[in-house]
């Protein structure tokens, strides 16, 4: 995964309804919900590093999963945190 380190995503912010962010891998785009700002900083990374990943690994497969975690061992807390606000 050396090389989703040198990726240089187009960066959009852009408001939603029921999503914080996602990925166009194709395109080589993130897109993030402006009501991010107002959440802690860790839960913000979590995100970015969520749709990050995608532009390797473009679905919720283990796999995916699996690197999230060896990034950012305590992800679901913040998983957590956004179901709940």
């Amino acid at each position: 995964y050396d090389d989703l380190l040198n990726q240089k995503p187009e960066i959009i912010v852009k408001a939603m309804k029921g999503k914080w962010g996602y990925c166009v891998p194709q395109k080589n785009k993130l897109y993030f919900n402006p009501k991010l700002v107002h959440y802690p900083k860790e839960v913000i990374d979590y995100v970015i590093l969520h749709e990050y990943t995608h532009l390797k690994i473009p679905n919720h497969s283990r796999e995916f999963y699996k690197f999230i975690e060896a990034v950012m061992p305590n992800y679901r807390e913040y998983i957590k945190y956004l179901r709940e606000h």
